[in-house]
């Protein structure tokens, strides 16, 4: 079997982060996200894998993977006509094998051998799907299921029919996507990987439905970046390479070669990457800073901080947040006194080379 990992959207729900860069290579506890789509696949015994990119993400994409030391076949998907197309853009590298295809984006804690072992144990399956049951059905694709068989998928309807989401894995036998010719243009104009999956349906083949019980994230906003960065952070194994004075560690905490930190407390889960600096500061629960990132005088949770950004809070705090690349934040000192006696709370969503400047 191959694996497919598509990663040529644009992330538009991700912006500003994806004006300067494509999101899959936005970085959650210090590693870019399609690292985490590899490690899935691998972890799954898929030893051979394409990414499926757009001309303007390509070149991003095989530079993070080459940093974090990935080796992956690359292809060009030369024009941005949806999930279907870019998976025929990989028919010529899967040839004759079955397919797990990945949506780029999207990270679970559970293997997913269970879809490959579902997809080999029975001959007459078409297609095995990734499902998980969720809150709000109205907002994802959505599965009918009966008797572990799908039935339908309807994109965010508009009446209740269940709450089991599409979420992001297809595991698909090779008859099946020599048929991917057979799609025609979608509402959107593009030819979706879901209408493969409905002419399986149609013809009568078995559809079933892998219902995943971990935690799943797509990683398509901010808010939602934070709360996959809050995941991936709970696994995280106590190290502590870095150099401490006058400082206190609490919890599991990650600290690589290099990082300084300066008469201050970390709370993990906490991801501190090699030759940042943290003085004066409380860092965590739920925070990863990135490599030269700098943070003086206050206090930041459940936020990503991202590499060369320098952050001064002068005694004001910072949550829920996420700060780009080489950005800078600057509370200044409040000469209210009033002001001055009381702690403020920031919440900041900052792009990549920006600055966002405050009177405390």
């Amino acid at each position: 079997m191959k694996g497919i990992i598509l990663a040529a959207g644009v992330g538009s729900r991700l912006k500003p982060f994806s004006h300067s860069r494509p999101k899959h290579i936005l970085p959650l506890a210090n590693r870019p996200i399609i690292c985490y789509a590899i490690d899935t696949l691998r972890e799954a015994g898929i030893s051979e894998i394409a990414i499926v990119s757009s001309k303007n993400n390509i070149s991003y994409l095989e530079q993070a993977c080459s940093e974090f030391n990935y080796k992956v076949n690359f292809i060009l998907q030369e024009n941005q006509l949806g999930t279907g197309d870019a998976l025929k853009s990989a028919l010529d590298f899967i040839g004759s094998d079955d397919a797990l295809v990945y949506l780029g984006d999207n990270l679970f804690e559970n293997s997913i051998s269970v879809m490959i072992d579902d997809l080999n144990f029975d001959g007459g399956t078409e297609a095995a799907l990734a499902v998980k049951w969720v809150d709000n059905p109205e907002d994802y694709g959505v599965v009918v299921v009966e008797g572990g068989t799908v039935r339908e998928i309807v994109e965010k309807p508009r009446h209740f029919i269940g709450n089991l989401a599409v979420c992001g894995i297809f595991c698909l036998k090779n008859r099946l996507l020599r048929r991917i010719g057979e799609l025609s243009p979608s509402v959107r104009g593009e030819y979706e990987l879901t209408q493969l999956i409905e002419l399986a349906i149609e013809s009568g083949n078995r559809v079933t439905a892998i219902e995943f019980d971990g935690w799943w994230n797509d990683a398509g906003t901010p808010k939602a970046l934070i709360k996959a960065n809050n995941d991936i952070l709970k696994n995280l194994k106590y190290l502590q390479n870095g150099e401490l004075t006058n400082s206190n560690i609490i919890g599991d905490v990650h600290i690589e070669q290099g990082a300084l930190v300066r008469n201050s407390i970390i709370r993990g889960p906490c991801h501190i990457s090699s030759n940042a600096v943290i003085e004066n500061a409380e860092i965590g629960p739920n925070v990863s800073v990135g490599e030269y990132a700098v943070i003086e005088c206050g206090i930041v949770t459940d936020s990503i901080v991202d590499s060369h950004t320098k952050i001064m809070l002068n005694n004001n705090s910072l949550s829920d947040s996420v700060v780009g690349k080489s950005a800078s934040i600057l509370i200044s000192r409040s000469s209210d006194r009033e002001k001055l006696a009381q702690r403020r709370n920031f919440q900041v969503v900052l792009g990549d080379h920006s600055s966002f400047t405050s009177n405390g």
